[in-house]
């Protein structure tokens, strides 16, 4: 519900996605390509598979509308600085997400 409330703002619609879910059925999300840009990971994901999944997305994201450098920035240095809206209802997963992703440079927020 969160997703489909970002796309329908001009300032969300185009921020790039990643659904991490222990179920990869197509069920689950029947209007997945309405979403885009969205990647599907199956839990658990290794921090390999997650920070070469978020570099491959965001090169290929369109830059925010004000801060154009910050795309082209997770582009050249990794992650660093990349903010990551957290959507998680169960609190050990928010702590190893969140957890997961300042390793990565990301700046997360729950």
């Amino acid at each position: 519900q969160l997703l489909r409330a970002l796309r329908a703002e001009a300032a969300t619609r185009d921020a790039p996605a990643v659904l991490l879910s222990s179920l990869m059925d197509d069920a689950e999300l029947p209007d997945a390509a309405t979403l885009a840009p969205l990647v599907r990971l199956a839990k658990p994901v290794r921090q390999s598979h997650l920070r070469r999944t978020l570099r491959e997305l965001l090169a290929g994201a369109a830059a925010p509308t004000g801060d154009t450098g910050q795309v082209a920035r997770a582009a050249a240095s990794g992650l660093e600085g990349v903010r990551v809206l957290l959507v998680e209802d169960n609190l050990i997963n928010q702590e190893l997400a969140s957890e997961l992703l300042t390793t990565l440079g990301c700046e997360a927020t729950v």
